[in-house]
Formats: C-alpha cells, sequence, structure tokens
C-alpha cells in the first residue's frame, strides 16, 4: 500500500472505531456528538471552509459557491450502522487494517461513502478550490432507523426556499 492509501485508510478505520449504532427515536447521543467532532479534526479544510449545521444528531455543511443564483447541489449520506450482531472474523468497530483491506461495521454502508465524500472535497478545500454554486454535503444519523434526520433537513431546505439542481446520494443521483 502506498503511504497515501496508508494515511486513508486510516482515517476510515478511525471513522469506523467510532460506534454509531442507530438506535430507534434516540436522539442526542453523545456517540453521534463524538463522531461529528471526529470529522472535525479529521477533515480541517472542509470544516473551515464551510457553514456547520446539526439537527440533531445529523450534520449539515455548505460549502458557498461563486454563483449565489445557481442552485445547489447536494451530497447526502449517513453516519449511523445496525447493530453488529452474529459472529464476526474481527471485532466489528476495530477498523482493522490487513492483508490490504480495512475491516469494519459501515466500511461500505456508508462511513466509507462518507470518507470518501468529505476526502474529495477536504482536499479541494486544502488547494483553495471555490465551488461554482453552492455544495450541500448532508449526514444522517438515523438512516438506518427510518429516523427523522433526513427529513428535518429536508424540512430546512424547504422553509428556506433552497431548491437543488442536483443530490447525490450511496446509491447514485
Amino acid at each position: 500500500m502506498s503511504d497515501r492509501s496508508e494515511a486513508y485508510a486510516e482515517i476510515l478505520a478511525r471513522m469506523i472505531r467510532q460506534e454509531t449504532v442507530s438506535e430507534q427515536d434516540v436522539v442526542g447521543g453523545d456517540k453521534f456528538a463524538a463522531f461529528r467532532d471526529l470529522l472535525r479534526e479529521l477533515f480541517p479544510q472542509l470544516f473551515g471552509a464551510c457553514e456547520v449545521r446539526t439537527f440533531h444528531d445529523s450534520l449539515l455543511l455548505l460549502w458557498k459557491g461563486q454563483d449565489r443564483g445557481a442552485e445547489p447541489v447536494l451530497f447526502l449520506n449517513h453516519m449511523d450502522v445496525v447493530e453488529a450482531t452474529g459472529e464476526w472474523n474481527r471485532p466489528p468497530f476495530s477498523g482493522d487494517i490487513s492483508d490490504g483491506k480495512l475491516w469494519g461495521r459501515g466500511a461500505l454502508d456508508d462511513k466509507g461513502g462518507l470518507w470518501a465524500m468529505l476526502q474529495a472535497a477536504e482536499e479541494l478545500a486544502g488547494e483553495g478550490f471555490a465551488p461554482a454554486r453552492d455544495i450541500y454535503f448532508m449526514s444522517s444519523c438515523t438512516e438506518e432507523t427510518s429516523g427523522r434526520g433526513a427529513e428535518e433537513i429536508a424540512a430546512w431546505f424547504e422553509e428556506n426556499d433552497i431548491r437543488l439542481a442536483m443530490s447525490f446520494d450511496e446509491g447514485g443521483m
């Protein structure tokens, strides 16, 4: 593995080690506040370039664009994971890196996607990139329990008359 790949793997491993199991109708959990703090630590350029809002435990970042009249885009995913039941070859929240693989609950669904989104934006922010239009990054804490995280953010968009040009989620556009 290259040094850069190792660094990326370690960032995602740290995210996996932070247990963010969602619970039905539970908000205000310390685990999600700790995870948001970790994201702020891991992606300082991006967080420094963005307005940061929380909706209970869900996160919304706004990276302001140059054309204030252009409709914004939204990249969304979730930071919560389902319970780690059953047998595991490795502890589910170990973030173990071995044999060129990263192991742990959330590596694919959806902390891996969250990492990829934030890492790309972090590098762009670090280079001084200014987006053409506003970019929103949203991460729900209740996707796995069909909770209200995304609903609250959608309502906020509606209340503030924000119409999106496009949204991208873990499944595509």
